[in-house]
């Protein structure tokens, strides 16, 4: 198994296991969920919404067909929850705490989909690094040997 693969696989299962703790504690109903989802006028079914996303992107995150699916659900998840962070909850308190797993948390996916890049097309366009010298030009193809092109038909 490659570096890569490696280095993936201990991010999924980390992010996994923070993604599982956050959303148990959501759908438990535990009282600093409660507490910062009250304060966005989200909850309950805000709460349980985000709670079942974080669960289900836990365990899909861990799935091989999945994992890119998984990683771009948790980092979706977690840009929304930063975005909270930053503009109404802040980083005091309870909340620095929930703002620093929600930071591991999409620092983590956002690594797993940069490393797994190859197994989703889009990831792949955005995350590859082409030469441009091997490059097509624009409206036409490319000659890939070094002989010149046949004209005489």
């Amino acid at each position: 198994m490659n570096h890569r693969i490696t280095i993936s696989w201990i991010l999924q299962i980390i992010t996994s296991a923070i993604l599982l703790m956050a959303a148990i504690g959501k759908l438990t109903g535990k009282p600093e969920p409660v507490a910062l989802f009250q304060q966005l006028n989200f909850d309950p079914g805000g709460r349980i919404l985000i709670g079942v996303l974080e669960l289900l992107a836990a365990l899909i995150i861990l799935i091989p067909q999945s994992i890119v699916i998984g990683a771009i659900l948790g980092w979706g998840l977690m840009s929304g929850a930063l975005i909270a962070h930053f503009t109404r909850l802040g980083f005091d308190g309870m909340y620095g705490l929930l703002g620093m797993m929600a930071a591991a948390i999409w620092v983590g996916c956002a690594a797993i989909m940069i490393l797994r890049h190859d197994q989703s097309r889009l990831l792949s366009a955005m995350f590859t690094i082409t030469n441009p010298e091997r490059a097509s030009p624009p409206g036409g193809t490319r000659n890939d040997s070094r002989e010149p092109p046949d004209t005489h038909g």
